[in-house]
């Protein structure tokens, strides 16, 4: 009799064991959140801003399953961004203000150079049914002095006299005495007038053009010094020694990115105060950025003929590599910063 009863026991235990896992189940499976559909998309905030520039974010590409017909569910908006708001900052309301395809806000950078991580998350209004989804971009905000003090004028020149500002755009450059001629310590950044165009900046990026230089073809190029100043010849640059690490700058972009990674052969002195950096080149279609940190890059007044193909001559410095190299390139084909010089 006891036996019957501790059989009977055990299958009674037994059957609510498993009542008990399949109630967990059940409860589980409720409360199991689901994912919001689509990619959060911010739109194309720039990377590259000047101090307190405002920073637009353009939403959209999130939205609640098409398999959820609760119409009242909403989605809201927050963000942070490194350094200047580290907290939830609420910009559209999931329940009073929510967020529709399309909708902006912007942000005002800080006026201290460096590279800021913007994370813009969008919650939903049913929060117990769905996660929330972020997306995070990067922006450096960059000053024309600070970004590459190396390279600033007034940090390279040792008295007024020895600066000189473009009447065409007010910026300014140290002169530099080098191989009998009179060189501007930095790439040129001259855009050329509203009406006539010239060059463009790293990217596309105007707050870029001071510190990476404007690149130019070389047709461009000719055209881009300043009255009195002309574009160097091949022989202009070969009167500098041919050695790289003469004319590099050891020096950081935002005092965070290295412009010449270390190499044991390149002895990096920047011995006249040249100041040259690894800004690469584009394609000035595209204006698709190459050769960055890496190349430094610059046309010539030259141009040689081969095989029945007028090319441009330009003269560059790769980091691995202690002697400054000559290239040829179609004069259409590349852009690339220039150095001016004034002839003594």
């Amino acid at each position: 009799m006891r036996c019957k009863i501790s059989v009977v026991l055990s299958v009674f235990l037994a059957l609510c064991l498993l009542s008990s896992l399949s109630s967990c189940k059940k409860e589980e499976e409720t409360t199991t959140k689901s994912y919001l559909s689509g990619t959060l998309s911010v739109g194309n905030p720039p990377p590259y801003c000047k101090g307190n520039d405002s920073i637009k974010f353009v939403l959209s590409g999130v939205y609640y399953p098409s398999t959820d017909t609760d119409t009242t569910r909403t989605i809201g908006i927050y963000y942070t961004l490194t350094d200047i708001q580290t907290t939830n900052d609420t910009v559209f309301n999931a329940l009073t203000n929510p967020y529709k395809e399309g909708c902006s806000f912007s942000v005002c950078m800080k006026d201290s150079v460096g590279l800021y991580t913007a994370t813009i998350t969008a919650y939903p209004s049913a929060s117990d049914y769905y996660y929330a989804t972020s997306e995070s971009v990067e922006i450096s905000v960059v000053d024309d002095y600070e970004s590459i003090p190396e390279i600033s004028p007034y940090a390279v020149a040792s008295a007024p006299e020895d600066l000189y500002t473009d009447p065409r755009d007010g910026r300014v450059y140290a002169l530099v005495n080098a191989g009998g001629n009179v060189w501007m310590n930095r790439n040129l950044a001259y855009m050329g007038t509203a009406d006539k165009p010239l060059g463009t900046p790293y990217g596309g990026y105007g707050c870029m053009a001071y510190i990476f230089g404007v690149y130019y073809t070389q047709g461009e190029a000719l055209q881009a010094c300043p009255e009195g100043w002309v574009l160097p010849s091949e022989a202009d640059w070969d009167a500098l020694g041919g050695i790289a690490g003469d004319l590099m700058v050891d020096g950081y972009f935002n005092s965070e990115t290295k412009l010449w990674e270390y190499w044991p052969k390149v002895k990096i002195t920047n011995k006249y105060g040249f100041g040259l950096i690894s800004a690469g080149y584009c394609n000035p279609e595209s204006l698709k950025s190459s050769g960055e940190l890496e190349y430094g890059a610059l046309w010539t007044a030259d141009t040689e003929l081969v095989g029945g193909i007028q090319y441009g001559v330009y003269k560059y410095v790769y980091v691995e590599d202690s002697d400054v190299k000559r290239g040829l390139m179609a004069p259409e084909d590349i852009a690339m910063p220039v150095r001016c010089i004034k002839r003594k």
